[in-house]
């Protein structure tokens, strides 16, 4: 079983993060009374700064572990197996940074060695357990809404205007995933063995992660007017509207598209050369 596509989002891994912080402190503020080795507390004058530097490592841990999950993730897909092996490690990474500070600060604790880390990686699992847990499935519901409004757009398409060509996006398995008319994609992005497929919805600009090489889609799309510019963007030469020339480089500006894709000068030729004549291309 895969994790949730939307670990690999930048916006929703800070989200969770910042969550994550949040349900913890007020957990251990409940937790507190009924434990004889918990120092952290910031009412309690000599507990304030260490208290809060602990939290701030913490988040810096929490939101480095989160990026490099990202990384990992673009290079090869994530199990859950492997997601909760993960966030085991940064539990024992916590526990092993709290027993550092007790000591550190002189708090009185009992038990050493690897029985006090093992303990306090329990209670360290026991606090963050309920959050990760909370926003993975949240990312599975994401995940699921996703899916569903890809679902609507694909039978949107189901009957599209005699001229209109449909394209099949499948995953890496060779399962449909998403179904699109030609004229609607804008671009492609690749990120690693994933792509990122931007295309116009309902009068504005969607987006749809797909886990696929640029290489396997250009195979799907060869002879349309699908072509790459770079070696991480595909785009649609019939929505070019400008070619954009600065410092030795060129960008290519879109149809109802805010960013300029980049252009590569081993591509710039059949680039060119694919704009029909009659096209209204500027270039500067």
């Amino acid at each position: 079983m895969d994790a949730p596509k939307s670990f690999l989002k930048k916006g929703f891994l800070i989200r969770i993060t910042l969550f994550i912080l949040l349900f913890s402190i007020a957990f251990l503020n409940i937790y507190k009374p009924f434990s004889e080795t918990l120092w952290l507390s910031i009412i309690k004058k000599e507990s304030i700064l260490p208290s809060i530097l602990f939290f701030i490592i913490c988040l810096a841990l929490i939101l480095a572990s989160k990026f490099m999950l990202v990384h990992h993730q673009r290079s090869r897909v994530l199990s859950m197996r492997a997601l909760i092996l993960w966030l085991f490690v940064e539990f024992v990474v916590i526990a092993a940074i709290y027993i550092a500070f007790t000591f550190m600060f002189g708090y009185n604790v009992t038990g050493a060695g690897p029985t006090l880390l093992a303990k306090t990686t329990y209670c360290v699992a026991l606090i963050l357990t309920i959050p990760y847990s909370i926003a993975i499935l949240i990312g599975f519901n994401e995940d699921r809404n996703e899916e569903i409004s890809m679902l609507t757009q694909r039978l949107a398409s189901i009957t599209p205007a005699p001229d209109a060509e449909l394209i099949d996006f499948r995953d890496h398995t060779g399962v449909l995933r998403i179904s699109l008319k030609l004229d609607d994609i804008c671009y492609i992005e690749s990120q690693d063995n994933y792509v990122n497929i931007h295309y116009m919805s309902t009068g504005k600009l969607a987006h749809y992660l797909l886990r696929c090489s640029t290489t396997e889609l250009e195979s799907i799309l060869n002879g349309s007017s699908i072509m790459r510019c770079h070696r991480s963007y595909l785009v649609n030469v019939n929505r070019i509207t400008m070619l954009r020339h600065a410092k030795g480089r060129a960008d290519i500006v879109l149809s109802d598209v805010e960013k300029e894709i980049p252009v590569s000068r081993s591509y710039y030729r059949s680039l060119l050369e694919a704009t029909t004549p009659d096209k209204q291309v500027r270039r500067t």
